[in-house]
C-alpha cells in the first residue's frame, strides 16, 4: 500500500495504456526516491511531497518514444506544469535505455513529481487529509462583442482582443485548521 497517489496511478495507467505490460507486471517497477515535505509556517498543517519517480521497465519490446508519449498523456492531467513551463519541461523527464539484444532492452525514465495534502480540521477536532485535484489548463475566451448598457440604453460597444493560449485554473483547496 502507498498513500502517495501518482505512483499507483501512474503505474495503473501504463499497464492499461502499454499492452504488453499487464502480461508481466513484474517487470514494471516504480520507486518514490529523494522525496521531500514542505510545510509551510501558515494557520494548518497542508503540505506538498516531492519526489523523483523512478520507471523502470525490464526486458521492453516497446520503443522509448511510446512509452514517453504515454507518460506525456498522464502528466498533461497529473502534473501540467511540467510540460507548461518551459524551464521545468527541459528536466521534467530523463531516461536511461540499455540494449539487451535485438528486440528488448530496460527502460529507465524519472520524473520530478509533486503532491499537495490538505490538512483540515473536523469540527470534533480531528484532523484528515485529502488531496485535492491537480490544476487544470482553459483554453482563452474567443473574441467577442460587448455592449455597456445603462437600463435600455447602449452607452458603447467594443469587441474583445482574440487572445491564444491557456489559463491555469487551480482548485480552491479549502480552509486550513
Amino acid at each position: 500500500y502507498c498513500s502517495m497517489k501518482k505512483p499507483q496511478a501512474l503505474r495503473e495507467y501504463l499497464l492499461k495504456s502499454l499492452p504488453d505490460l499487464p502480461i508481466d507486471q513484474d517487470r514494471l517497477r516504480i520507486v518514490a526516491d529523494q522525496g521531500s515535505m514542505q510545510c509551510l509556517l501558515t494557520s494548518g498543517y497542508s503540505f506538498e511531497m516531492s519526489y523523483k519517480l523512478e520507471i523502470l521497465l525490464t526486458e521492453c519490446v516497446i520503443e522509448p518514444e511510446v512509452i514517453a508519449l504515454v507518460i506525456f498523456t498522464w502528466l498533461k492531467e497529473q502534473q501540467s506544469e511540467l510540460m507548461a513551463n518551459h524551464a521545468k519541461s527541459k528536466e521534467a523527464i530523463t531516461f536511461e535505455s540499455e540494449i539487451i539484444d535485438n528486440e528488448k532492452s530496460d527502460i529507465y525514465f524519472s520524473i520530478n513529481l509533486s503532491e499537495r495534502i490538505i490538512v483540515e480540521k473536523n469540527d470534533d477536532g480531528q484532523l484528515s487529509i485529502s488531496y485535492p485535484d491537480e490544476p487544470t489548463y482553459t483554453a482563452f475566451e474567443d473574441a467577442s462583442n460587448v455592449q455597456v448598457i445603462r437600463g435600455d440604453e447602449v452607452l458603447f460597444e467594443f469587441t474583445t482582443i482574440e487572445k491564444q493560449g491557456w489559463s491555469l485554473d487551480m482548485p480552491f483547496p479549502g480552509r486550513n485548521p
